[in-house]
């Protein structure tokens, strides 16, 4: 599949991505690039991601491409943790205690390590 393509703009890195398989964490484009060349995207045909400024992507398999343009353009740091808890088993769920003091870039970084088992 090859790099992925960014319409208009770059994401600020850390990004969350949602797949078919679960939500993933890349912490930069090439990371982005493997993550979806890795993973299943089949069953939609543009997936929900959010950047470490907690503006909203989507991302559209059928041409590799990453874009901002979405309805949603504001993410609250609740609701990236539940969209990243939600395909996840019960006994792993991500858990950040206290949200109020953490910058979302942080909350990204903290689930990369989540997500990496760290």
């Amino acid at each position: 599949m090859g790099m992925i393509k960014f319409f208009l703009r770059t994401p600020t890195f850390p990004i969350l991505i949602e797949g078919d398989d679960g939500v993933s964490c890349a912490l930069d484009a090439a990371e982005l690039s493997k993550v979806v060349t890795d993973g299943v995207f089949v069953e939609k045909s543009n997936y929900d991601a959010i950047d470490s400024k907690a503006e909203s992507w989507m991302y559209v398999p059928k041409v590799n491409i990453l874009s901002p343009l979405t309805i949603d353009k504001r993410w609250s740091k609740k609701k990236i943790v539940d969209f990243y808890n939600r395909r996840l088993a019960p006994g792993s769920k991500f858990k950040p205690g206290n949200l109020s003091n953490v910058l979302v870039g942080n909350l990204l970084k903290k689930i990369a390590n989540h997500d990496r088992g760290i």
